[in-house]
């Protein structure tokens, strides 16, 4: 064997030693989608839709009384324990102020870090998902049949009463006026001031909550089988769309304005603007939730077969996957992760390849990340660094992104880098409240240079930086160190 065929043959095996690894490395590190990324299960059924907030936190109630909030990787943050089973959504505003009810008649306002500021008592439980206005009002249903308007401290606006009880989440314009569905059978609009703008009757128990287009219509569904969509200004109807079962379930809206829902007949229908069946996707189980859009036009849906279905938009499936029977409207995490509850008690993030939600009027349960269930344009966060600060040599340095803030939907994400000084390193860095060590520096004074940058949910940033002076409590210190190191050097020469 010549030279060149021993070289050519080496040269083959290393070539194919590579490509394997390759191959290896990908099939474990790259994900799938319709693949399970982790689940929990708690002890009570997960109906509601989960909200997403900044810093990678999930939340979802249970019917065992709790709210939960996990991080993206499955760890539990905290837990929230009511007096009753929740099957309200959660919602969350700009500042981190987490709205949500329970069985057991009241409103629930927690930090950030699950901690009660406020609850507000009403006269039946709260099964639906509160709703954010832009000036921070919190609207909320209740099977008292009334909607009730609470200022950002819980003090008692006005309420609103309908004529049979309200399961139907609330949702808000651009313009401040209020939709909701009750089981009479009419949509109300009211205006900002609690007043009647308008109701429509479909004849029908109304448990659909609607989304809001900003070609100035409303969409829902209604008992009677029929899908809807209503000119905001006026309450007049566009068009209807009759199914072959009731249509509890929430539409949603892609950014070609084609409208999805599911019914009770156990397909999610396609509908376009105008109301015309684009295509429809038969599941083999009734649809009572809302489906959820991703950023690459993908459609997710649970049924009552027990599946979770990934959907192209041409109608046609893109994956499956067992999750057993739910009732919970899929949510998109900022990681692409489909998060979804079940009847059972199990809590399921599913990969896929979409990198959020759908650019769109209304793409998933209540329009957002954090259930806001307004429509309003999003605006741009503000980083806050917070002040300089001078600091004698301590173990950790603590900076504060805390004052950060966002006028809408809320921030998703805080990154610090360090732009001058002695290089340290950021421990959690991509958190809130980041420290670095002192000790990693060897000089008597220092000054270092870090840079905040803020993302909301959709993708607008802001940065801010902050300076920290670092003083040494003995200067000495440092040329004693020094001495020290230079005679264990001699000490070890032979």
């Amino acid at each position: 064997m010549t030279k060149f065929q021993t070289g050519y043959i080496r040269a083959t095996m290393v070539s194919m030693m590579v490509l394997s690894t390759i191959l290896i490395y990908s099939s474990t590190c790259l994900a799938t989608p319709g693949d399970l990324k982790w689940n929990v299960e708690h002890g009570g059924l997960i109906d509601g839709s989960p909200a997403v907030g900044r810093n990678r936190m999930i939340l979802f109630g249970s019917d065992d009384y709790y709210l939960y909030a996990y991080d993206f990787d499955g760890t539990q943050k905290w837990s929230y324990r009511t007096e009753g089973a929740i099957s309200s959504s959660p919602a969350i505003a700009s500042d981190g102020t987490i709205y949500f009810g329970s069985d057991d008649l009241y409103l629930y306002a927690l930090d950030y870090n699950g901690n009660k500021t406020w609850s507000y008592k009403v006269l039946d439980k709260i099964s639906s998902a509160p709703a954010i206005g832009s000036d921070g009002t919190v609207y909320v249903t209740s099977e008292d049949k009334n909607i009730y308007a609470l200022n950002t401290d819980g003090e008692y606006k006005w309420r609103y009463e309908a004529g049979s009880i309200i399961v139907s989440s609330p949702a808000v314009n651009s313009d401040g006026s209020i939709f909701f569905g009750a089981n009479d059978g009419y949509f109300y609009a009211l205006n900002s001031d609690g007043s009647l703008k308008w109701k429509f009757e479909t004849g029908g128990s109304i448990k659909s909550s609607p989304a809001l287009g900003e070609n100035g219509i409303v969409y829902f569904g209604s008992d009677n089988s029929k899908i809807y969509a209503i000119y905001i200004s006026n309450g007049q109807k566009k068009w209807e769309y009759l199914t072959d079962g009731a249509v509890t379930s929430s539409p949603v809206i892609d950014s070609e304005d084609n409208v999805y829902t599911g019914s009770a007949d156990g397909y999610l229908y396609s509908l376009s603007s105008s109301g015309e069946l684009n295509w429809k996707f038969n599941t083999n189980g009734k649809i009572t939730s809302a489906p959820a859009i991703g950023s690459f036009g993908t459609i997710y849906t649970a049924s009552h077969s027990g599946n979770l279905y990934a959907v192209y938009s041409d109608g046609s499936e893109k994956w499956t996957y067992e999750i057993g029977l739910s009732d919970s409207s899929p949510a998109i995490g900022y990681d692409g992760s489909i998060l979804i509850g079940t009847s059972s008690g199990k809590f399921y993030a599913i990969d896929s390849n979409s990198s959020g939600l759908e650019d769109s009027d209304w793409p998933m349960f209540n329009h957002d990340f954090r259930h806001t269930a307004r429509n309003s344009d999003n605006q741009g966060p503000t980083a806050n660094a917070g002040e300089d600060q001078t600091t004698d040599e301590s173990e950790i340095v603590t900076l504060n992104a805390s004052a950060s803030s966002d006028p809408d939907y809320g921030i998703k994400s805080f990154q610090w880098t360090q732009t001058d000084g002695t290089s340290v390193t950021i421990d959690n860095s991509d958190s809130i409240y980041p420290t670095f060590k002192t000790s990693e520096i060897d000089s008597e004074t220092a000054t270092l240079t870090f840079k905040l940058t803020v993302t909301d949910t959709e993708g607008l940033t802001n940065t801010d930086t902050v300076s920290i002076e670092i003083e040494q409590n003995n200067p000495w210190c440092f040329i004693s160190d020094s001495a020290k190191a230079f005679k264990g050097f001699f000490k070890n020469i032979d």
